[in-house]
């Protein structure tokens, strides 16, 4: 069993850090040569943005609200609006800062002509972290990051939906995408695949999510992708994590599915979020059942282990509530929790069941 068998001894290995500080460094200095002046400026907006934390509230309002409208004098009034009250972001370029002025002068004249530029520049600005979804645009990305030999994970925007209809739609989508020769890799959210999750009707939500994670489980082992090398390897899917309250409902739907009748030599993949503490409890949970799993015949797992994204939805939906806070209240704690989470999957034998992928935005972490 996996909690007999690990024991964390030399967690604090002196040498291992230093090694890890120093590859650090040499990534950061390799990194620093190969900085284009796109990413240069773009760096040093996000410095300035870390200096003024009031922007970033402003930023959000602006995505948040300015483009839920379609009507182009609509949304042209509502950034006014954030613009007069907030005042236009200091992080911008000057230049940028220059164009929100003219914005807010003259903004509201010509919609029809401002807004479509507004709109572009934003594209512009995020098309490095969000690429568009149409078939043809994503095709082409994907098939340029296949040349250069990066390995790529799907993640479609769009969280909760609201209705079943929404939902058939979401799961027609994600079908489909697996179809794409181009795509290898998928992550979806139980949220985006059914409506009515409930953590009081436990067994009819897990049964839902069960059939449809199946469906997208089946589609994916249909499906080979062949990466540069000219080698075919079966697709995956993998259950992303979104809030604490849909953690242990994602972990009992990814093994009961992979438990079903004709899925025991199929793969799949599950993330969990190191900010959250129970996310260690349910990591060996999900080994020592794969470690079963296999013993049985089975094929491996995999876990993408991530620090977590949802940290201020938690909190904010937390003291509405008057609940405790769900996730570590440090990033201190956060980072001890995800090197014990790495630490645990890279023993040997649970390594062999539980294939690792490792998620950090943090060079440390990384070359840890």
């Amino acid at each position: 069993m996996a909690d007999e068998a690990y024991r964390d001894e030399g967690a604090e290995d002196p040498e291992l850090i230093a090694a890890a500080v120093a590859l650090a460094r040499r990534i950061q200095e390799r990194a620093n040569q190969l900085q284009t002046p796109g990413e240069r400026r773009q760096q040093a907006e996000f410095d300035r943005m870390l200096q003024h934390p009031a922007d970033k509230a402003t930023l959000v309002q602006m995505t948040d609200q300015t483009f839920r409208s379609k009507a182009a004098r609509r949304s042209a009034e509502q950034l006014t609006h954030i613009l007069d009250v907030q005042g236009v972001p200091r992080f911008f370029s000057p230049i940028d800062r220059t164009l929100l002025r003219g914005f807010q002068s003259f903004g509201t004249y010509l919609p029809g002509v401002a807004m479509p530029l507004v709109k572009e520049k934003m594209k512009e600005e995020t098309a490095n972290v969000v690429l568009p979804a149409e078939p043809e645009l994503i095709a082409a990305h994907l098939r340029a990051r296949r040349e250069e030999g990066v390995r790529m994970n799907v993640n479609f925007l769009g969280e909760a939906i609201l209705g079943e209809l929404e939902a058939e739609r979401r799961l027609e989508a994600y079908l489909a995408a697996l179809q794409n020769p181009e795509i290898e890799v998928m992550s979806v959210k139980i949220s985006t695949i059914f409506s009515q999750i409930s953590t009081l009707a436990r067994e009819s939500t897990v049964s839902r999510l069960c059939d449809r994670f199946e469906l997208l489980v089946r589609a994916a082992a249909k499906q080979d992708f062949i990466r540069k090398d000219g080698t075919a390897a079966p697709k995956l899917v993998y259950l992303d994590m979104e809030e604490y309250r849909d953690l242990s409902i994602t972990v009992e739907t990814f093994m009961q599915t992979l438990d079903r009748p004709g899925l025991e030599h199929l793969g799949a993949g599950i993330v969990l979020q190191a900010y959250i503490p129970d996310s260690f409890g349910q990591q060996r949970r999900l080994t020592e059942w794969a470690v079963r799993r296999m013993e049985g015949g089975g094929a491996p797992v995999t876990l993408r282990i991530v620090k977590g994204a949802n940290l201020e939805m938690e909190r904010l939906e937390a003291s509405q509530h008057g609940w405790p806070q769900a996730a570590f209240q440090n990033k201190q704690s956060t980072d001890a929790n995800y090197k014990r989470m790495l630490r645990f999957a890279l023993v040997p034998n649970h390594a062999r069941a539980v294939q690792i992928g490792i998620a950090s935005h943090n060079l440390f972490e990384l070359a840890y």
